[in-house]
């Protein structure tokens, strides 16, 4: 996940990662401004621990949350791609 993440911060584009935890930072809030490439971050069963979203903040890799409901790895990469076809056409 380290050099996932250090890629990530040399990524030509914007790069966010799904915390069931975050609060306040909707993936449409982060998305509303972008133009360019995306990179969104989604964890595996159980989610990514607070030490790993430790590292994407260093990074300044902002987390951001699908809504109130914690969904399985697969269906949260499938919510994610769906988010941004329907937002972006």
């Amino acid at each position: 996940l380290e050099d996932c993440i250090k890629d990530a911060a040399l990524f030509d584009g914007d790069v966010a990662v799904c915390y069931e935890n975050e609060k306040n930072l909707s993936l449409k809030s982060w998305a509303t401004d972008k133009k360019g490439n995306i990179a969104v971050f989604v964890g595996a069963e159980g989610g990514f621990s607070a030490t790993e979203i430790e590292m994407f903040t260093e990074k300044n890799i902002p987390a951001v949350t699908l809504g109130n409901l914690i969904l399985r790895a697969e269906t949260a990469a499938i919510a994610v791609a769906a988010f941004f076809c329907l937002n972006r056409l």
